[in-house]
């Protein structure tokens, strides 16, 4: 059942517009969320999912087409007169882009699912590549052109008929860890050497209890090198910088978690042995596997993806590597020096 509230409207609108997007979801990747709903997934993963609208179920395509029409000149208006609209918008980068647009005069050939990632020269459109930030997809039934005034009926091109709403919230990962400037002094109390750039603290971090009830990890960047990549972070070099970060955290975590868990010494590790995930979801490792499924709100998924963390720890940093999207990141970085 769709969630979303219906905005009152001051024209008389024909129901089948009305209603016509109650069945349309929106897909983000692997993830699909109904009008008013939401879809969150872990920023790394952001800029390589798929964004895609079906208009409806297969079933029921032809009787939105026929909505469509039948609709439009319940109002009085011409198919060409009005229009879907696609739009993607962020707030963060006060950026909107029209991902979708076709007259109903061709609702014919209207396709039920429309891919909306891709911009006319094939990259990747702006608004869905930051991943760090929020993104609304709205739908809408509008009028493409001016049309002739008439009493309770809208006339002004691109006044909306309906629309339905869909949210993609990030999940940022550096809200798993604390980086803080690695000092010479915290050089000395870590027991580090002069060279080192960055180093990963768990002290008083419980790996399978919920964030909000434990410390997070501290990762401890060089100080000099963590103000140069604040200044530097939307270049393609900190941009790789800030991933490779995020995945030593997210490796060392992995890691941690597949020791305490194989030590017959350690006093949880009979019980982190044989944790589930769903009883541990909240959790540091819980979110990494999440992030190592993929993002996906997939029990059994999820379920291998803590498995593989616990006893294959090195191939589960190897496919976090690959859902953080790395390799793109690091091409970019090294074409941009050519």
């Amino acid at each position: 059942m769709s969630r979303e509230s219906r905005e009152f409207r001051p024209f008389d609108l024909d129901e089948r517009l009305v209603h016509a997007f109650d069945g349309t979801m929106f897909s983000f990747g692997d993830q699909n969320c109904v009008p008013g709903g939401r879809i969150l997934v872990e920023d790394q993963s952001f800029g390589f999912r798929a964004p895609s609208l079906a208009w409806s179920t297969e079933d029921a395509f032809e009787d939105f087409k026929k909505d469509l029409d039948g609709g439009t000149v319940g109002m009085g208006l011409e198919a060409i007169q009005v229009s879907l609209i696609v739009t993607a918008r962020s707030s963060y980068l006060k950026h909107t882009e029209v991902v979708f647009r076709s007259d109903l005069s061709a609702s014919a050939s209207l396709e039920r699912v429309v891919a909306l990632g891709a911009a006319p020269d094939g990259n990747r459109r702006e608004v869905f590549r930051g991943g760090s930030h929020n993104v609304v997809i709205d739908a809408f039934i509008a009028l493409g052109e001016d049309v002739e005034k008439t009493p309770l009926r809208p006339s002004h091109q691109g006044t909306w008929l309906t629309r339905a709403s869909f949210r993609i919230e990030c999940e940022s990962s550096a809200s798993l860890f604390k980086p803080l400037p690695l000092s010479d002094a915290q050089r000395d109390r870590l027991r580090l050497r002069p060279g080192t750039v960055h180093f990963v603290e768990f002290d008083n971090c419980e790996l399978t209890e919920p964030l909000s009830e434990t410390e997070r990890p501290i990762l401890w960047v060089d100080e000099h090198l963590l103000t140069t990549l604040d200044n530097h972070r939307n270049t393609p070099a900190g941009v790789q910088l800030q991933k490779q970060l995020a995945l030593d955290v997210i490796g060392a975590a992995i890691h941690e978690y597949a020791r305490q868990a194989s030590d017959s010494s350690q006093p949880q590790a009979e019980e982190l042995a044989h944790a589930d995930y769903e009883g541990i979801r909240d959790s540091l490792i819980g979110r990494i596997a999440r992030l190592v499924a993929g993002g996906t709100n997939s029990k059994s998924a999820c379920e291998t993806a803590l498995h593989m963390c616990r006893t294959e720890p090195a191939r589960a940093f190897a496919w976090a590597e690959d859902r953080i999207a790395l390799r793109s990141t690091v091409r970019t970085m090294l074409e941009g020096t050519d």
